[in-house]
């Protein structure tokens, strides 16, 4: 049973030519939710240099995952295990400043079962939302 309600509001996706000042796309989104039964939220996880597995919450999969890099210069490696599947051959690098994002708005399929991080310097800081 739902008893936490997780959402991405009022979302927006824009491309601006700069040269003719024209949009290119402009796309909304809107609010995307998720009827979830828990939440693991950090303003300020720190990924070192060496592999660190997020914790999911208890359910053991997550439809709903944020990881953004806080870090002004260092990078962090994001991998993860689909449900059903196996763990990325090659994870995703996020720049500073940059965010991972999955989001399904239902919990009937899809969803991810592991999580790992690893960071290109110590003590490099992100925020993480995971939402089951």
């Amino acid at each position: 049973m739902a008893n936490v309600s997780v959402s991405l509001n009022g979302a927006s996706m824009l491309v601006l030519d700069t040269t003719t000042n024209q949009f290119r796309v402009n796309s909304i989104v809107g609010t995307l939710t998720l009827p979830a039964t828990d939440a693991l939220y950090s303003a300020y996880f720190i990924v070192g240099i060496a592999p660190v597995a997020l914790t999911l919450p208890p359910v053991g999969t997550a439809w709903f995952a944020y990881i953004k890099n806080l870090h002004a210069t260092q990078t962090i490696a994001v991998t993860c295990t689909p449900a059903g599947g196996s763990a990325w051959v090659s994870p995703l690098v996020l720049e500073p400043g940059g965010i991972f994002m999955y989001l399904n708005s239902s919990e009937a399929g899809g969803g991810v079962t592991a999580i790992s991080l690893l960071a290109n310097g110590v003590n490099t800081p992100a925020e993480i939302l995971l939402a089951a």
